[in-house]
């Protein structure tokens, strides 16, 4: 099973993102986009693990739930990760405002996986809160000057108050994002 926890999104701010592909679309019609059932905010990154693993993972997160409070966030800017090669294009993702209750939660999960073995090492690199929208991005006009071009401004701030655990598998030849479990934060509804 490949699993990874996450911050399932709003109906209405699938929407509006999917919206903005669209409008990505006629800069590069190619470019693998995110399905809008898909999007989501991945927290820790898990990877392969045995099915037998899952209650040690269930306990895992319940107890880091337990002890954060549901909280808000909000979508920022339209950004790029630069393609690793030649052949690759750009990861086009939208970030999140800074949020010290985002961040608490995602360092109290990977530090929890980490204690109870289920994570063999911690991220090295910092975390970067994004949504990704598409990938292989390829354009020969500048990519900030595309971004330029779309009205991205999404004003509504999204509830945080529960975290999913998903696990991606092959439908049709499609990726899909199973919801396993969802686990509420204090105050917070499921």
């Amino acid at each position: 099973m490949r699993l990874f926890t996450a911050i399932e999104l709003p109906e209405n701010i699938k929407n509006y993102l999917s919206e903005t592909q669209q409008k990505l679309k006629q800069f590069c019609p190619n470019a693998n986009y995110s399905h809008k059932q898909n999007l989501h905010i991945t927290l820790v990154f898990i990877g392969e693990c045995d099915v037998s693993q899952l209650p040690k993972i269930n306990d895992g997160i319940e107890k880091i739930c337990r002890n954060h409070e549901s909280f808000k966030i909000s979508l920022n800017n339209l950004g790029s990760f630069p393609p690793k090669n030649n052949s690759d294009g750009y990861i086009v993702w939208t970030d999140i405002l800074p949020n010290s209750n985002l961040n608490d939660l995602r360092n109290d999960l990977t530090e929890e996986l980490f204690i109870i073995n289920i994570l063999k090492e911690k991220e090295k690199r910092g975390y970067k809160p994004h949504l990704t929208l598409s990938r292989e991005f390829k354009t020969t006009e500048p990519v900030k000057s595309i971004f330029s071009e779309i009205d991205f401004s999404v004003n509504q701030p999204i509830s945080v108050n529960e975290i999913i655990l998903f696990q991606s598998v092959y439908q049709n030849n499609k990726l899909t994002y199973k919801n396993l479990s969802s686990y509420p934060l204090k105050n917070g509804t499921n």
